[in-house]
């Protein structure tokens, strides 16, 4: 399973304590910091080292997990990243939006035709997601090709590519789901476990995104033998 490669990618890493205590402690900053707004820089950073990461993989390089030298060069890569994550998930910010407005104006007794609503929307939001993380994971990897901003909103271009390889596209969903299935597992376990959680996250995710951007990318699609 790809999850297990991508956390043989970061264990197998000489300097792996180093690099995930660095990992842990920007995400718990960024955490704090997000309702000021402040943490967003920390964001787009780890947004920039997940891109390292997954030019590391591409260029074949033995221990792909970069070391946190440039962080200024990780933020602006990063920011053109979180800009174009923000704007996918824009729908589903402004939807959060709404019900928190209608719940702080409500007291927090929704009514049951809202509640209704929210249930009968929330799987089409659930699809949404998926398709605009993946848009967004695959965008990554042409971002590294062709540094534009432009590039993650090829949207027809990167449909293509998915379904072209619907495959590969099911197979790193799946690997998603488990590892979030994971790292929730990690959250469960009091201190210890969030830390490590904060430290595993952003490496981790971003080698599997490494690892499906490379096969989606640069591996030539087997062409189908002649019967």
């Amino acid at each position: 399973m790809d999850f297990v490669r991508a956390l043989r990618i970061v264990f197998d890493d000489p300097q792996w304590v180093s690099k995930l205590a660095v990992a842990a402690v920007i995400t718990g900053v960024s955490i704090l910091l997000t309702p000021v707004l402040i943490g967003l820089a920390g964001w787009a950073i780890l947004l920039g080292y997940q891109l390292a990461l997954i030019a590391n993989l591409r260029a074949g390089v033995q221990y792909p997990l970069p070391r946190w030298i440039d962080l200024s060069e990780y933020f602006n890569n990063g920011s053109q990243a979180l800009t174009a994550l923000v704007i996918y998930l824009l729908p589903l910010i402004l939807f959060g939006c709404c019900i928190a407005t209608l719940s702080f104006f409500s007291d927090g007794n929704l009514s049951s035709g809202v509640v209704l609503g929210i249930v009968c929307v929330a799987p089409f939001l659930l699809v949404y997601l998926l398709i605009a993380l993946l848009l967004h994971t695959l965008g990554m990897g042409r971002f590294l090709d062709d540094p534009r901003l432009g590039v993650f909103f090829d949207v027809s271009g990167l449909l293509r590519l998915l379904r072209a390889r619907s495959d590969i596209t099911l197979r790193y969903l799946l690997n998603v789901i488990i590892l979030g299935v994971i790292f929730g597992a990690f959250n469960g376990i009091p201190c210890l476990g969030t830390l490590v959680h904060l430290g595993l996250q952003w490496p981790v995710s971003g080698a599997l995104a490494g690892l499906f951007i490379h096969e989606m990318l640069d591996t030539p699609r087997r062409k189908a033998k002649p019967s």
